[in-house]
């Protein structure tokens, strides 16, 4: 992950809970470019190590919120997920120790009572939208999972009745609530 190219340049701020990545996505066709945030927060211990949630949405400077349900449509997609992508190795340079959980925004439950309220494809059953991010996402690591298991452990979770996951070692090609990523000399061991 750390010689990922085509991708913006990158701002770093960090405070006790957090630590956050900038960058502008260049506007196309007369559209203004758009701050967006890559954003590792804690989010608890677990198994004596330090989980942090990596966030990512449009950042609003004057109310300091970020918004994770935007869509900017600039045409720089995979600039956009390169960018993202290649924090994580800053991340885990400045926190070896640290896990990192990846969910997507998507997957809530108020996100697809949202979506059905405006939805153009009138979905009733099922949300064609819903948990979207997350399947984009376990079908990277799936992809790269060779790559990448010499350097990080990946484990993928479920939902449970306590709102955290029922973790297990990933495995490629299926669908997770949830995946934790981590350096693979601070392995978790389940």
């Amino acid at each position: 992950m750390s010689n990922i190219t085509h991708r913006y340049d990158i701002t770093e701020t960090a405070d006790l809970q957090s630590t956050n990545f900038l960058f502008f996505s260049e506007g196309k066709s007369g559209k203004e470019d758009v701050l967006k945030i890559v954003q590792f927060a804690y989010v608890r211990d677990f198994s004596n190590k330090p989980i942090f949630n990596l966030g990512f949405g449009d950042f609003d400077m004057d109310t300091g919120e970020i918004n994770d349900e935007s869509m900017t449509d600039n045409g720089d997609v995979y600039k956009i997920f390169n960018t993202v992508l290649s924090t994580i190795p800053l991340f885990f340079s400045r926190n070896p120790q640290a896990a990192i959980l990846v969910r997507g925004s998507d997957g809530r439950a108020e996100f697809e009572y949202k979506c059905k309220q405006n939805c153009p494809r009138r979905c009733t059953a099922s949300c064609h939208n819903f948990n979207r991010r997350m399947k984009l996402y376990c079908n990277y690591v799936s992809r790269k999972h060779s790559i990448f298991q010499a350097d990080y452990q990946f484990l993928g979770g479920i939902v449970n009745s306590e709102h955290w996951l029922d973790l297990t070692e990933f495995n490629p090609g299926t669908l997770y609530d949830g995946i934790i990523v981590s350096k693979k000399m601070c392995k978790f061991e389940l």
